[in-house]
């Protein structure tokens, strides 16, 4: 079994799992999951762990996303982007709207903003996904969350089109996880008074991994081997090593707490070690206590 990522580059007209499916017939193993979910026509980076490092997804989830795509002003659609039935219009004409206009707008919906998820989305209300009620003509009442935005940014002067009578302009957006960028579109045409939905979106980072490191499907079933990341080497990459003593090899083991570490003080999770295994990532209780607690173990016997 591999214990690693694959980090694909996700085309249009997949969802998550199929990726997920084809890893699972190209690697010839079960364990296999994605960390965040796209939308079916959402392109971009979709990190995908293998056998152990499957344990470290939630890590992967809860690292910031940057994503560039388009928003056009003139018309919203039931599913606040380009491929949902379009439900209110408002005629632009040339010039209406002026990129500086734009800018602000964006520059408000930068900090901590509240959003409403889509009705097409698979938030759960009492036990059932949003989409459901929404196919169903139903409307519930939604759980409005917060997220951050760090960075959202016009990249490109807007262009008319004068048969749809709308507006569209390219945007880069640095945000926290849960984040509906297809809400983020619709509430920049909130603050224009203009209905709005997101037009194309692609996801250039995602737990760490950027555009750059992700690869198609077609090319890791042509050599699998070749864009495989180890488990090991993500470790050493973004965790300080903690080489333990012998003693406590049957503690760290059995993911006991491991005391009297008041030498260690910074940089946590550390990966910790004994005898060159990798036994998993701990963080400090307390300082006062200088005890290592277990965040995510490994089962170093699988990994020989």
């Amino acid at each position: 079994m591999k214990h690693g990522f694959v980090i694909v580059n996700k085309s249009a007209g997949l969802t998550s799992h199929d990726c997920v499916g084809k890893l699972r017939r190209i690697f010839h193993q079960k364990r296999i999951g994605h960390s965040g979910t796209l939308d079916p026509n959402v392109t971009g980076v979709l990190p995908l762990a293998l056998g152990q490092a499957t344990k470290l997804i939630e890590l992967l989830v809860d690292s910031g996303k940057i994503y560039e795509g388009d928003i056009c002003l003139g018309y919203s659609t039931t599913t606040e982007d380009v491929w949902g039935e379009i439900v209110e219009r408002c005629p632009l004409v040339l010039g209406q709207i002026k990129d500086e206009k734009i800018d602000q707008a964006l520059k408000s919906l930068t900090g901590e903003i509240e959003q409403i998820p889509p009705m097409y989305s698979a938030v759960k209300v009492k036990g059932k996904r949003l989409y459901e009620y929404a196919r169903a003509g139903e409307e519930v009442e939604r759980p409005r969350r917060h997220v951050v935005i760090e960075d959202f940014l016009r990249l490109s002067k807007s262009s008319y089109d004068a048969e749809k009578k709308c507006l569209t302009f390219s945007f880069r957006v640095s945000c926290s996880k849960g984040t509906y960028v297809r809400t983020l579109a619709t509430q920049v045409g909130e603050l224009l008074g203009l209905p709005a939905h997101l037009s194309r979106l692609c996801r250039l980072k995602s737990g760490g991994f950027s555009l750059e490191e992700s690869h198609s499907i077609a090319s890791i079933e042509e050599n699998p081997e070749a864009y495989f990341i180890p488990l090991q080497v993500y470790i050493e990459k973004n965790f300080k090593s903690l080489d333990i003593p012998f003693e406590f090899q049957k503690l760290a083991c059995n993911g006991a707490p491991l005391p009297n570490f008041a030498h260690i003080s910074d940089s946590f999770p550390r990966a910790v070690y004994v005898e060159g295994k990798l036994i998993g990532l701990y963080t400090l209780s307390s300082e006062e206590e200088k005890t290592l607690r277990p965040f995510k173990m490994f089962d170093w016997r699988q990994m020989v």
